[in-house]
């Protein structure tokens, strides 16, 4: 893919969470902090290839868009570079190195378990979350002898996980809370 259809994507991705947030809260009145949950892989952290996490993704462009809204949003970002969504539920931790920057550490928890906790936490508080996940599920079908069969593994899996998962962040959250899934890019037609 290349970068001018990384940035479309991107963008594209932003205007979308921004329509999330429909309802502008009113100018004139000061709206309290509100958290801006991350999960994920490398999407969610930032991270670019050579540079390692970087405040340049989606989850660190959101608060400042959505601030024009009238929105004071606070990023909690959970995310983990190179994660899988089976990952996502069972890797006990995150290295420092593929954390988002100025994320807080897990290192006994899952990312999801970190996450749920937090949003049970501060259930009321929570605006928004986002789920990007999947490309590492596929990522080694790159170089697959049925590459086709084993996108349909991965996309399987990823079904199946993403919807645990979902479940879960649902259930932490409540029914009102705006929950936004993406993925990559597909990497494998680029």
């Amino acid at each position: 893919m290349t970068n001018r259809n990384c940035r479309l994507s991107t963008t594209a991705l932003m205007i979308t969470l921004l329509a999330v947030l429909t309802v502008a809260p009113t100018a004139s009145a000061a709206k309290p902090q509100r958290f801006y949950v991350s999960l994920g892989d490398s999407y969610a952290v930032g991270f670019q290839p050579g540079v390692g996490s970087t405040r340049n993704g989606f989850v660190d462009q959101l608060p400042g868009l959505a601030k024009s809204r009238g929105y004071n949003l606070k990023v909690v970002n959970f995310g983990c570079a190179a994660a899988s969504s089976e990952g996502l539920m069972k890797q006990i931790g995150c290295s420092k190195a593929a954390l988002a920057l100025g994320a807080t550490p897990y290192p006994k928890l899952t990312q999801l378990a970190a996450a749920t906790k937090f949003i049970k936490a501060n259930r009321s508080k929570i605006a928004l979350i986002t789920v990007a996940i999947g490309g590492h599920d596929v990522t080694s079908c790159v170089s697959a002898a049925d590459t086709i069969g084993c996108v349909l593994a991965a996309t399987a899996a990823i079904s199946t996980n993403v919807t645990a998962a979902a479940k879960a962040l649902r259930a932490a959250a409540g029914p009102k809370t705006k929950i936004v899934g993406t993925t990559y890019f597909d990497a494998v037609l680029g």
